[in-house]
């Protein structure tokens, strides 16, 4: 059986690892956008912060989940 949440953790997660690429793709533009006083999610991908301390007010339920597995994510490597 797929364990739903899981899949869901794995694919936000490699999200963040396409974002990471070098690429002008157009999907890239609403993170960017949401997260530039923060740096961008690019940058944050690449930071130690922790979710519930940084400014996320406007940020839609999607970009936070994907912040929060991130952090997870690298908090446990």
């Amino acid at each position: 059986m797929i364990d739903f949440g899981i899949m869901e953790i794995a694919l936000k997660i490699s999200w963040i690892q396409r974002i990471q690429q070098n690429s002008d793709a157009g999907w890239k533009a609403m993170p960017e956008r949401l997260l530039g006083d923060l740096g961008s999610l690019a940058f944050l991908s690449h930071c130690h912060y922790d979710i519930n301390l940084i400014q996320l007010h406007n940020l839609p339920p999607f970009y936070h989940s994907v912040l929060k597995y991130w952090q997870d994510f690298t908090d446990s490597e």
